[in-house]
């Protein structure tokens, strides 16, 4: 009897893409042997050419941050364990808003001077700071302190360390990339990572921007596996990562809100169910926070204080006439006005500066943030990406930067918004990273891990274009290509006059730094060749 059902068709050919992902999805140890290899060779490079070089010791330099951190490190290392001493740093900019206070108020400088101890300027500020509080987040500077304490007080162990967590932070990105968007997007955002040269410019510098992109990584990966899977011994994981990041920068803080969040949303029938894993990783997370609370008590400073420069910043960042182009910038009457009227409380800070504003002036200013997040430019602050690169061709032969990142991953997190529920914790860690440069204020160190939670979408959007064009589908790959070419138009639009790429400052410092210390020794010795 004969078959009355139709024959069957052949199955149709899998498309070009479709043959990459199975071929890559078979080879997957292969594709982390290739970017990890890669990933060192670059980081490699990068530091025998800034090794000895002019690069070498902005560290030296007493008006930045990297000092401050190196610092701090040494204190740690001489045996300070509870970190005593004084903490805060005392810059140029610290000492003009003194005076400008200490002009509308001459008695309070007489009185401070006559008690004695500080030079009346560093105690005000110091008194302002919250005394022995710590001046910024401890987990970073005591990275620093136990590493000069095993190794001796060199940075160039704390850079070894730091490349290290780079390249295992772009190992994240592939995971991160291949759960969310298959194994074709893994291989090319883990591409983009080796290949983003502010990423790696950062971790050949005494900052903590190298560790701040690998908590945000990490902290995503066992946040995404305890919402995944569940159970306790993920949850706790979880938790412990949370109070870790938090003694790193306490504005993780929001990418726990952002997890936590999701949690209770996909339980929102069950919502009970939720908190005990949540109740669990919060208290886990305490936990972790404890010791930086008995130091506190123990040296006499605010129990739950992490870090001391939030009010002053928040003036710096949003006071009214601030220009988000700038970076960070000082308006000392404004500082120096709100923090004797508030007396460097955050919560009265923020009344007073917000009370400035019009509903309408504040949300011009964010707007101006948001415009200067989405810049190509890299805006330096105590050192310049675009200065290293002059000594460091390999940043340059590492051109993927946010001008490149930001155009793919707008259209990426378009493509990817048709599941976004799937990639909700994706969005809320690019969310979550990004709010605090429109809270405070945008540099490129600050926006390193920003850059990295948008590179899995980067990527897909190359996969997807590609795909489009191979299969002939026009229309969507038209689409695509015309919000990158208007994201490329506003993201490279051209800096405010005012703004040089590379500033007077940054050769300055490296003159001050590595250059007048040799001047100096040849001039000793009487070499006058050398010294010119």
């Amino acid at each position: 009897m004969d078959d009355p059902r139709p024959p069957e068709e052949p199955p149709a050919p899998p498309r070009p893409l479709q043959r990459a992902e199975a071929w890559l999805a078979g080879r997957r140890l292969g594709v982390v042997i290739l970017l990890a290899s890669a990933a060192v060779l670059f980081r490699v490079a990068y530091f025998l050419e800034i090794n000895g070089g002019p690069c070498s010791a902005w560290h030296r330099w007493d008006q930045s941050d990297l000092h401050f951190f190196d610092q701090w490190g040494r204190q740690i290392a001489g045996g300070d364990w509870l970190s005593k001493g004084t903490l805060h740093p005392f810059h140029e900019w610290h000492a003009r808003v003194a005076r400008t206070y200490f002009e509308a108020r001459p008695g309070e400088e007489e009185e401070l001077r006559r008690q004695g101890g500080e030079e009346p300027a560093r105690a005000l500020w110091n008194r302002w700071y919250g005394g022995r509080l710590f001046h910024q987040e401890p987990l970073y500077p005591y990275l620093v302190g136990i590493t000069y304490r095993v190794f001796g007080p060199d940075p160039r162990w704390v850079y070894a360390w730091q490349m290290a967590l780079g390249v295992v932070s772009i190992l994240f990105v592939w995971v991160i990339a291949r759960r969310h968007f298959g194994d074709l997007a893994a291989g090319v955002a883990g591409a983009l990572a080796v290949l983003c040269g502010p990423v790696l410019f950062y971790e050949m510098v005494l900052l903590r921007t190298s560790l701040t992109v690998f908590a945000a990584l990490g902290l995503f990966l066992l946040f995404e596996e305890a919402l995944d899977r569940g159970g306790p011994r993920r949850w706790a994981l979880a938790g412990a990562a949370l109070g870790a990041a938090l003694l790193l920068q306490t504005t993780f803080i929001l990418f726990g809100v952002v997890a936590f969040a999701l949690l209770f949303w996909r339980s929102r029938t069950r919502w009970r169910e939720a908190l005990r894993p949540a109740g669990a990783a919060a208290g886990i997370a305490l936990l972790c926070l404890t010791p930086a609370f008995a130091r506190n008590v123990a040296v006499g400073a605010p129990v739950f204080g992490l870090s001391a420069v939030g009010p002053v910043t928040f003036i710096a960042s949003n006071a009214r006439g601030y220009d988000p182009s700038n970076g960070f910038t000082i308006d000392d009457r404004a500082v120096a006005r709100i923090m004797a009227d508030t007396g460097g409380g955050f919560g009265g800070v923020v009344r007073e500066v917000l009370g400035s504003h019009t509903p309408a002036s504040y949300l011009g200013l964010l707007a101006g943030k948001f415009a200067v997040l989405w810049h190509g430019h890299e805006l330096p602050n105590n050192k310049n990406f675009l200065y290293y690169r002059k000594h460091a061709p390999i940043l340059a032969s590492a051109f993927v930067t946010f001008l490149v990142i930001a155009p793919l991953a707008a259209v990426g997190l378009a493509a990817a918004g048709r599941e976004a529920s799937r990639h909700a914790l994706l969005y809320g860690l690019a969310a979550a990273v990004g709010a605090p440069l429109l809270i405070f204020y945008v540099l490129s160190r600050f926006r390193a891990p920003f850059a990295m939670a948008l590179m899995p979408f980067a990527a897909l959007a190359l996969v997807r274009i590609a795909d489009w064009v191979l299969g002939r589908r026009w229309k969507p790959a038209a689409v695509a290509a015309a919000g990158m070419f208007v994201m490329v138009l506003w993201v490279a639009r051209p800096l405010p006059a005012h703004q040089l790429p590379i500033r007077s400052a940054d050769y300055r410092v490296a003159y001050l730094t590595y250059w007048q210390p040799r001047e100096r020794e040849a001039v000793a010795r009487s070499d006058w060749n050398a010294a010119a």
